[in-house]
């Protein structure tokens, strides 16, 4: 069987979003958003981040962190967006399917499984 790349990377695929592979402190070029947004009010830190353009200079983050249920009930993850949105987003198949949407630029379709 042949290799099959992740849906996220394929999507990725000339848009020129990257994915950040840092383990601990996301970059200072990430940090604006961060403060804005109080991203982290939830404490349970980042899951994902992705960036468009070079990583210490670019104010275009993505950032996933696990604590969609401190916004939602029940969410299982955030997904802030460079612009200003911020979606949450119940199971995995969909949080892929919000990011996919996010790097080609297209919008991003409600949570299927959005609990209220």
């Amino acid at each position: 069987m042949a290799y099959k790349k992740p849906q996220i990377e394929v999507a990725m695929e000339g848009t020129g979003w990257k994915e950040f592979k840092g383990k601990d402190e996301l970059p200072e070029s990430a940090q604006p958003m961060i403060k804005d947004k109080d991203l982290f009010r939830g404490g349970r830190g980042w899951y994902k981040a992705f960036y468009n353009g070079d990583v210490n200079t670019t104010d275009k983050w993505i950032i996933v962190t696990p604590d969609g249920g401190y916004y939602k009930v029940f969410a299982r993850y955030m997904v802030w967006l460079y612009d200003g949105g911020a979606l949450a987003r119940w199971t995995d198949k969909s949080l892929k399917i919000a990011l996919c949407a996010a790097f080609k630029g297209n919008k991003i379709p409600f949570d299927p499984d959005y609990h209220t």
